[in-house]
């Protein structure tokens, strides 16, 4: 079969698959992808290295890039003429994470081999599907050069007191890049910790979010852009976890509330209903990116990963063996957020009167342009009134630094 005739079978499964994901949407993928029988010559290296247990302070999309596991799904992909148009496929801006996850699970499958009579095919299917979401969501990241996100102290403390208006358009509310981590920090990673998710010893790490664009309408229900997250759980004792949402954007003046119900949520390829806990790591995101848009948003890159990578091989041994040393510890980032928290207001007559207290902010849409017919986005930050108050019976607003190291805790 030829490249040409792979891509047009991929597109079909691909616009099936849009529509709404179930075990079903993989079994309709499989349908096409067994009559293209290239399978990779070997998972053996490829799945040791991608089987991350701890992370130990890092990201995880930096964890498995230092595991060598994308060197060895790179190799075992640009290994013959077909593996090599499924990796560019893989960074085809228009292909959305969903279909990159159903090739790396077929491959898995085929490694795999056939289900045992002592095997529940059902449990089998989740192994299988879990890995395969937390491969491939690695690797379409890095096929599409993703970014790193930070947000800064301040910041996570101005979006902890800041209310979010849901019935914003969903175009106020677009990530910065095709593929994006965005790193929470532990003290968020905290307070949107479950019940289930403190027993268990987990906390969110990051998530990964896919923005394709729309497609060509050829099918109905297609031609929509796709925001696809997944939920990365750094587990005590059992290791890396996932969490995936999927929906389509159907217009840009659809509410993020619109668009978080249309969301379906799914654990392990099995549809769940949504839920308040999972809204809130919504929310989270949203609140983020809106911020991100605005115009006044304040952000910085760190290259520390590339800058050491053009040192290495510009030194000699004795400096290349230092470098390699912390190489591992290095990551680029974008760092997103004011460094330092905003000063409390003066007290007058009236704020005298009142006890402290966060004056909550919010995201909302000013009126501005000819006869204030257009509307823009504007954040109006929180502020802790009477802050002058709180003497040593708690915490003042601090300035908070950017981070300058690379690993964050």
């Amino acid at each position: 079969m030829t490249n040409t005739q792979i891509s047009n079978s991929m597109a079909g499964s691909l616009q099936s698959s849009r529509a709404k994901q179930t075990d079903s949407d993989y079994t309709a993928f499989k349908a096409i992808r067994d009559g293209i029988p290239c399978v990779l010559p070997d998972l053996d290296h490829a799945i040791k290295a991608s089987s991350v247990k701890a992370l130990n302070g890092i990201p995880y999309p930096v964890v498995f890039r230092n595991s060598g596991a994308l060197d060895e799904w790179r190799r075992l992909y640009n290994s013959s003429p077909w593996g090599r148009h499924m990796w560019l496929r893989m960074s085809n801006s228009t292909i959305p994470y969903i279909e990159c996850m159903h090739e790396i699970h077929w491959q898995y499958e085929r490694h795999a081999g056939p289900c045992q009579r002592h095997e529940d095919p059902a449990e089998r299917f989740d192994v299988l599907r879990s890995h395969a979401i937390q491969w491939a969501a690695n690797i379409h990241y890095e096929c599409r050069h993703g970014a790193l996100i930070e947000t800064t102290a301040a910041l996570d403390t101005l979006l902890s007191h800041s209310d979010l208006d849901d019935t914003l358009p969903m175009r106020f509310f677009a990530p910065p890049y095709a593929a994006q981590y965005l790193r929470l920090s532990r003290e968020v990673a905290d307070q949107l910790a479950t019940n289930d998710d403190k027993e268990h010893r987990r906390w969110i790490d990051g998530v990964f979010c896919f923005l394709t664009p729309a497609s060509r309408p050829t099918t109905p229900g297609a031609g929509h852009p796709v925001l696809e997250l997944v939920i990365v759980y750094n587990n005590h004792e059992e290791g890396i976890g996932t969490y995936t949402m999927h929906a389509p954007i159907r217009s840009p003046d659809q509410t993020v509330r619109n668009w978080a119900d249309a969301i379906s949520l799914f654990e392990q390829g099995h549809p769940a209903a949504a839920d308040d806990d999972r809204i809130r790591v919504i929310n989270y995101l949203v609140k983020v990116f809106l911020y991100l848009g605005l115009k006044e948003a304040r952000k910085a890159s760190y290259t520390e990963y590339s800058t050491a990578l053009k040192r290495l091989a510009t030194r000699g041994p004795k400096k290349q063996a230092k470098i390699q040393r912390h190489l591992e510890t290095l990551y680029d980032r974008v760092t997103v957020g004011p460094a330092s928290m905003p000063l409390p207001p003066l007290a007058d007559d009236i704020a005298a009167q009142v006890a402290p207290h966060w004056r909550r902010g919010h995201f909302r849409l000013q009126a501005h342009g000819p006869a204030r017919s257009e509307r823009k986005l504007i954040f109006v930050a929180p502020i802790l009134v009477r802050a002058d108050k709180l003497n040593d019976e708690a915490p003042r607003p601090k300035a908070y630094t950017l981070t300058t190291g690379s690993v964050r805790t």
